[in-house]
């Protein structure tokens, strides 16, 4: 009996192992100009290095006040975000009071395109259409090919929270000696996820 209470004397004489060191970072992810704050957004955290060298470290949603935390060892400062209807983005944060992450709303943009010019163009020819948004993060132009020249409206994807959107265009033959300019409209500021319209005539 003496035997076993000084066992589970010593057992109970020695420290506990110190607790890790947790760096707790708090972000808010809100959309871009307005800075509301959105839900159900993933984040996904990594921890970069000086060297280039991470990994995924977790994900977590956004709840309803677009708040997510990270509770690491190393802290976390690599984010991707993404939520439906808006631009993904990715950060780099080497702060762990960084605040907050912004997303771009898509905006709509709506595209009235009308042959005007007389020219005839050859079997094959294309339209190329793209969408550039300045101000944006994660904003990703994509190529639309269009067969003329029948005239039409179309609808793209742009970027919106008061990001400023405008579309480049050409039409490309099948003649590859003679390479045509993009053409460059003006530009739109789009507030949140409105619709802008643009006119091309060629």
């Amino acid at each position: 009996m003496s035997l076993l209470m000084s066992l589970w004397s010593c057992k109970k004489d020695k420290p506990d192992p110190p607790a890790p060191n947790v760096v707790r970072q708090e972000l808010t992810v809100v959309e871009a100009n307005s800075n509301i704050p959105i839900p159900g957004a993933t984040v996904i955290a990594s921890f970069i290095s000086v060297l280039g060298l991470g990994g995924v470290v977790d994900s977590a949603v956004t709840n309803d006040s677009g708040k997510v935390i990270f509770s690491t060892k190393s802290g976390v400062n690599s984010f991707h975000v993404q939520a439906d209807k808006y631009w993904p983005a990715s950060y780099l944060i080497l702060s762990p009071d960084a605040g907050n992450l912004e997303l771009t709303p898509i905006a709509t943009l709506k595209v009235h395109i009308t042959k005007v010019s007389q020219t005839q163009y050859p079997l094959g020819s294309l339209i190329n259409l793209m969408a550039f948004a300045k101000g944006c993060n994660g904003c990703a132009p994509e190529l639309h090919q269009l067969a003329p020249p029948r005239d039409r409206i179309v609808y793209i994807k742009g970027g919106g929270g008061g990001s400023s959107s405008h579309l480049e265009w050409k039409v490309d033959t099948t003649n590859r000696n003679s390479p045509v300019p993009w053409n460059i409209t003006a530009a739109i500021v789009i507030n949140r996820s409105d619709t802008a319209e643009f006119s091309i005539e060629y």
